[in-house]
């Protein structure tokens, strides 16, 4: 007789598991300071880590109130339609595609509990650490896969966005790995390369083998993925 309730137990089980998705999740991190517009934790790193150098339009997008996000990331990956074509592809199969933006949700008025995925990161003295982003591996059912702070996203100018868009796509890929292990400065600095002048200075072989050492993954859009 146990073993018969621990069977129906488990057959009933079964569907939830499918139905309800899971808590592993990953995010995005912005460093906001007194009196300055948040800046993306990655970009912060690719200054001061990294000196990959400032995109070339970073400075036009930044002085801008924001953009349509959609165009702002296609312009962003531009310079990779020459460098990287298969990984322009890649990105725009995500930028293009509407059900990408339907699963993004925008949280007003709300304060998101800090992910613990981070293995190191630096801040600058009088400033924090905010999660300004939630990306669940397996959403819940009729859930959105990617939660923003949009208090925080309105304080960020065009190019702190388009970056977070980036920083999710290239997070999503990681996260779709069974060789995942939570390796989120990976991510961080594959997302700081491509939002920094290396795509448009780099040669097509250069490109090539500064993607292979970034371990720089994307897999075209799926939108029917849960």
């Amino acid at each position: 007789m146990h073993a018969l309730a621990t069977l129906f137990i488990l057959i009933l089980a079964l569907p939830y598991q499918s139905f309800a998705g899971d808590e592993i999740c990953n995010g995005g991190d912005v460093i906001v300071c007194p009196r300055k517009t948040p800046r993306l934790l990655d970009l912060y790193e690719r200054d001061v880590i990294y000196s990959y150098g400032a995109h070339p339009q970073e400075a036009m997008w930044s002085a801008f109130k924001p953009l349509h996000i959609k165009d702002t990331v296609a312009e962003l990956i531009e310079p990779l339609k020459t460098t990287a074509p298969a990984l322009h592809t890649c990105l725009s199969s995500y930028i293009d595609n509407e059900s990408f933006w339907e699963q993004i949700r925008y949280l007003p008025g709300h304060e998101m509990h800090n992910v613990k995925d981070e293995v190191s990161y630096v801040v600058p003295v009088g400033c924090e650490k905010k999660q300004v982003a939630l990306q669940f591996r397996t959403p819940l059912h009729k859930a959105p896969r990617y939660l923003i702070n949009h208090d925080i996203w309105t304080r960020m100018n065009s190019f702190q966005q388009a970056g977070l868009i980036v920083h999710e796509i290239l997070l999503f890929n990681a996260l779709q790995s069974p060789n995942w292990k939570g390796n989120t400065p990976a991510v961080r600095q594959a997302t700081a390369f491509l939002l920094s002048e290396q795509p448009s200075v780099l040669d097509p072989a250069a490109m090539t083998q500064a993607n292979k050492d970034l371990n720089l993954i994307c897999q075209p859009f799926i939108a029917d993925l849960k």
